[in-house]
């Protein structure tokens, strides 16, 4: 738990991740594939934790042919599996919902009328 007092101006905090650890728990980054867990990434502002929150993932350069999957919303102008900008209702969605980026197959299927 950290308290940061800005005194009404605006700050920027910048950290490091880890992202080497392929387990669902936390992140992996390398020249294949990416995946996260926002609870790994994301910090929470208390005050902001029921706001809306915004994810914009950018493709790097190198990588055109990634794509994403999230269960994220994707925002207006993301097209499916695409970069670009995913909404969550708040912070708990926003860490409820793990990105994978790379090369994959995706399967669609439903259960009980509701696709996945």
């Amino acid at each position: 738990h950290w308290i940061l007092e800005s005194k009404g101006q605006a700050c920027t905090l910048i950290y490091q991740v880890y992202a080497f650890d392929s387990s669902v728990r936390t992140a992996y980054l390398d020249d294949n594939r990416a995946f996260f867990n926002g609870t790994s990434l994301f910090l929470q502002i208390e005050e902001l934790a029921h706001c809306p929150h915004q994810l914009d993932l950018r493709c790097p350069d190198e990588q055109s042919h990634w794509r994403v999957a999230t269960g994220l919303c994707r925002a207006d102008g993301t097209s499916k599996y695409a970069f670009g900008l995913y909404l969550a209702t708040n912070y708990a969605e926003l860490i409820d919902c793990p990105v994978e980026i790379g090369q994959f197959d995706a399967l669609e299927f439903e259960v009980l009328g509701i696709p996945h």
